[in-house]
């Protein structure tokens, strides 16, 4: 029932990656939205079949417990089917699966995670279909600690390293 931007009473689905397609609200409220985005990472990082809705938030509460921050970055198609880029940030300094923030390459630091979505939109603007690209594997493996966050900024794993002529004119 918070969820008022949903449109539950026709075909809800999400999808990530690629992965596995997860439909209607019995899927939104049991699974819950971490474990739809996440379903296909690598096995390693994440198993989503061993969360539940809760334990997946509570995660990242405790990764992040002042918040991480959602924001829409450039809407690139209107409705009723629009395509934007999205960040979420935070600052880490919380636990992520027993491993403090405020230590090793992470702490501390700003960690960003970027993402591009399709959302299919109803008559009324409510969502119907959600369609998500974002490389979750890299953010996990910097709340890990395999990395360090700075290969998070500026959506780097989601749009790639520049051109190396370009990066290598700008650097001059």
């Amino acid at each position: 029932s918070q969820w008022v931007t949903v449109d539950f009473t026709d075909c809800y689905e999400v999808r990530a990656n690629g992965g596995p397609t997860f439909s209607g609200v019995e899927a939104a409220m049991e699974v819950g939205n971490y474990n739809m985005l996440m379903a296909n990472c690598r096995a390693d990082l994440y198993v989503s079949a061993e969360h539940t809705f809760e334990s997946s938030h509570s995660l990242f509460q405790e990764a992040f417990p002042n918040g991480f921050a959602w924001e829409l970055l450039r809407l690139l198609s209107p409705p009723p089917r629009c395509s934007f880029t999205w960040r979420h940030w935070a600052r880490y300094d919380g636990t992520y699966a027993g491993r403090r923030g405020d230590f090793g390459p992470a702490r501390g630091q700003l960690v960003e995670l970027y993402g591009y979505l399709v959302v299919d939109l109803s008559e009324k603007s409510k969502i119907r279909k959600v369609e998500a690209f974002l490389n979750i594997d890299e953010f996990l493996e910097v709340l890990k600690g395999d990395k360090d966050a700075a290969i998070l900024s500026e959506g780097g794993p989601l749009v790639g390293s520049r051109c190396p002529f370009l990066r290598r004119a700008s650097e001059k």
